[in-house]
Order: C-alpha cells, then structure tokens, then sequence
C-alpha cells in the first residue's frame, strides 16, 4: 500500500509539476545567440522581410520550450531510479513520464505551428521552417528514394513520402540533432521493410545508384 502511495504521489506531481514552457527569462544568453545563428541559416531564405524578427522570435521559444520539456522528463525519469518499488513499478513510471512527456509535445507541436501561421507566413513558408529544424532530410531523403528506384509507383510513392512526413513532425519536437536523426532512421527502417516486401533488394538498388551517380560525374 505503501508503495502504491509513492506511485500515485509520484504521478500526481509528474502532472502537475511538468514544465511547457520555458521561461525565456532564464535561458542563458550565450545559447539564444547560437539559436539565433542556427535559425538564420534556414529562416534568410524565406525572405520574411519585418516578419523575421517575430518569426525567428517563435523558433527560437520554441526550441527552448522542447529543451525545458524533455529536461523535465529526463529529470523524472532519473528519479524514479531512486525509489524504493519493483523494477516494474519504475518502467511504469518511466512509460508514463514518457506518454506525459509526448503528450506535452503534441501541444507544443500544434500550438508552435498555430504561433506561425498567426504571423503571416504561408503553408509552404511552415514547411520549410519544418525542413530547416530537421536538416532537410525529409526531402533530401525523398529524392534519394526517388532516384535510387526509379520504377517507384504512384503508391509506393506514397507510401514513402507519407512516412517521411510523419519522421519530421516528430522528429522536430525532439531536442538533440542525434535524437532527430534517430528519428528519421526508425522511418527509415520501416520504408526499407515495405519496399523489401514490395520486392525490392535495396542492397542491389543501392549499388547501382551510386554507379549510375559515379558515371554521371556526381560526388555522393
């Protein structure tokens, strides 16, 4: 009974106490500035004129904000290392911090894009601030698709571009560039495994890509 005290205690407080929003007061001044370098890189081609202030203003929030939620559950989940219950009462724990954590950032995700379009830009402007959060690999790895299997049905294509799709609305709620990229390869594998059942040996494919690349003079 005791212990089921500490998880619902434990629960309540991971609720009620999880943080997201960042207080951009106490953001380190030296990390906006690399923010505001990283966020130019893909923002200045936009062309957003007066808007690039407010713009770059709402990514650079945002960042922080995914930064303060995933500090928070890392932090919860260390914790839970410290009490005294079952090994499998901690992996609960552990699984409910994590849907609280995700569920956190599925109100970011659509309140970030809400901040966006309230500001003026255009779908096709969102996609593209989307693209630069995510280093481009949904389109870069779409082509590559693309190009490599050249006899790709409209379905096929779907398929592929769909689950690209979806690796960059999650991938951009993550905050390491390795946890984005991680990402993107789980999608990835389950693009490999579709294409493998439609009949495809990507092994073969692959070669022959790049050969058709080295003989077109292209560095790959």
């Amino acid at each position: 009974m005791k212990k089921l005290i500490i998880v619902i205690c434990f629960l309540t407080f991971g609720f009620y106490g999880y943080s997201q929003y960042a207080d951009m007061d106490q953001v380190n001044p030296e990390y906006i500035k690399v923010l505001e370098g990283r966020t130019a890189k893909f923002l200045k081609p936009l062309e957003l004129g007066d808007k690039f202030d407010e713009v770059q203003g709402i990514v650079i929030e945002q960042y922080c904000n995914l930064s303060a939620i995933h500090d928070t559950c890392g932090v919860k989940k260390k914790s839970v290392r410290t009490l005294d219950i079952s090994n499998e009462e901690k992996d609960q724990l552990i699984f409910d911090y994590e849907n609280e954590r995700d569920a956190h950032l599925y109100i970011r995700h659509n309140h970030f894009i809400a901040q966006l379009l309230g500001a003026g830009l255009t779908y096709e402007q969102v996609d593209e601030i989307k693209n630069g959060m995510t280093y481009g690999v949904f389109p870069n790895t779409y082509k590559s698709f693309l190009d490599m299997l050249l006899d790709l049905t409209d379905e096929q294509k779907q398929f592929i571009w769909s689950a690209l799709y979806e690796a960059r609305e999650r991938a951009m709620d993550q905050s390491e560039s390795d946890d984005k990229h991680k990402m993107f390869g789980k999608y990835k594998g389950r693009i490999n495994n579709y294409l493998s059942k439609q009949g495809y040996d990507l092994n073969a494919e692959s070669k022959a890509w790049h050969e058709r690349m080295r003989k077109a003079g292209i560095d790959f």
